[in-house]
């Protein structure tokens, strides 16, 4: 048995409930090319660097808030994986789509209104989903409280989730 055995916050059976879940998630691919950040101590407080740079990208105060542009820098410049086409008539006022590789757009869904607010910041959420490192970050910036509850909100909900 190693010295340090390694850890990993999701048990052996939250992950058995993701396991069943989908067999190959949306951004499997991409969640391989996900660019290295660190985050270390700097004398201003905590620098946010490439994995293989000297120099930070950024200095801040705070560890969570260096976690957070650690986790958020690989997005920054990437276009929006989601997109809102106006419908007229109807119950539904737009469709949403999403960039899928090579298929290209594909419709998703229908939203009653337009909203178009919701397009970037879903698509920040799916390139968070889509990189474990920057996903890591986010997730080592929550509090303790954030994590607990969160972990049994997704328990309950993965159990109670169809298999697609």
């Amino acid at each position: 048995m190693p010295d340090h055995p390694e850890s990993n916050v999701f048990s052996p059976e939250f992950l058995q409930l993701l396991y069943k879940q989908e067999a190959v998630p949306i951004g499997t691919q991409e969640a391989t090319w996900a660019g290295p950040w660190r985050v270390e101590r700097h004398e201003e407080g905590y620098a946010v660097l490439r994995e293989s740079a000297d120099k930070p990208e950024a200095v801040t105060e705070f560890w969570e808030t260096a976690a957070i542009m650690a986790a958020v820098f690989p997005i920054v410049g990437r276009e929006n994986l989601y997109c809102l086409e106006r419908v007229e008539g109807g119950d539904f006022g737009a469709v949403l789509k999403m960039l899928f590789g090579d298929r290209g757009w594909t419709t998703l869904g229908r939203l009653r209104l337009c909203h178009e607010g919701v397009v970037a910041p879903m698509s920040v959420a799916e390139h968070l989903l889509r990189s474990p490192a920057a996903l890591a970050f986010l997730l080592s910036a929550a509090s303790y409280e954030s994590l607990q509850q969160a972990g049994t909100l997704v328990a309950k909900r993965l159990a109670n989730r169809q298999p697609t």
